[in-house]
């Protein structure tokens, strides 16, 4: 999930750290269904929030939930 939100964040993740803190995960068949607690540090903001994801076996895909 760090590397997708690294992607995800373009040419700010040179100012923009995320730090997955804790992670609770269902392993499918097919699929893990995640919940992450992240933190978001950038030179003006220092927060914490949840998201979950759907991540293929294989880690290539991850879909946000919320």
């Amino acid at each position: 999930m760090a590397e997708f939100l690294k992607k995800k964040a373009g040419p700010d993740s040179t100012r923009t750290q995320f730090n997955v803190e804790e992670v609770v995960y269902f392993e499918d068949k097919d699929f893990f269904d995640c919940e992450f607690k992240v933190r978001m540090r950038t030179n003006e903001k220092d927060t914490t929030g949840e998201m979950a994801a759907t991540i293929s076996k294989d880690f290539s895909q991850v879909t946000r939930k919320w």
